[in-house]
């Protein structure tokens, strides 16, 4: 790109200006894009880093003649190398852990609260037995029956989501926050996850729903 030529010239370095890399990011995304100067080195320059773009990186002679010209030039020092993948996968290797330890507690959470709502389905339909067989007596289908049970729990499923979406809002909020470049908040993330609690409570209370509108009312009204 064309510079006007009040910035053609860098008076710090003594040098002239050859071109503007727009949002130049060399940190991770928990950073914004910083100033960085981009110059070519001259012979008395000596580097601390360098990169090198293999056309092949699990090639083994590559690197060992990569070493051997760099102990060449700084009289047998060790050579150190990373791989850009590496790199990358330090940058942001807290957020990795951050993710694998969200992951299992997400997994037992929903253990634990599927279990719970089982225990609550089976504790709620052994209460409401003679209920279920009185109004099977009176004409209520199979279908109106475990239409009614499912529902029961519904309820409650969806009272926990109208509280917990807030909360997580704002925690994800907060924790989105702390990017430059982020994903914004859409509300299918929390329709998507509303619809997942829905079905994993369903599904749980679907077989103890459907053995109690299947089964005989005499023997409901007998015990």
């Amino acid at each position: 790109m064309e510079l006007p030529d009040s910035a053609s010239y860098c008076e710090y370095f003594k040098c002239p200006i050859a071109g503007i890399v727009q949002d130049f990011r060399y940190r991770d995304l928990t950073h914004p894009a910083e100033p960085c100067i981009i110059e070519h080195m001259q012979d008395n320059y000596w580097p601390w880093a360098c990169i090198i773009q293999l056309t092949n990186l699990d090639s083994p002679v590559t690197l060992r003649t990569i070493e051997r010209v760099y102990r060449e030039y700084t009289g047998g020092m060790p050579c150190e190398y990373k791989t850009y993948d590496e790199v990358m996968h330090q940058q942001y290797a807290a957020q990795q852990r951050m993710s694998d330890i969200l992951f299992g507690f997400t997994l037992v959470a929903i253990l634990i609260s599927a279990l719970g709502i089982l225990a609550m389905a089976t504790y709620f339909i052994r209460q409401r037995s003679m209920e279920i067989a009185v109004r099977k007596v009176f004409g209520s289908t199979n279908r109106e029956v475990l239409q009614r049970l499912v529902l029961h729990f519904v309820r409650y499923v969806l009272a926990a989501f109208v509280i917990a979406v807030p909360v997580i809002w704002y925690l994800m909020h907060d924790w989105l926050s702390q990017y430059v470049l982020r994903i914004p908040l859409s509300w299918t993330i929390f329709a998507l996850a509303g619809l997942t609690a829905l079905a994993i409570a369903v599904a749980t209370v679907f077989g103890q729903s459907w053995r109690a509108a299947n089964s005989n009312p005499v023997d409901a009204i007998k015990r």
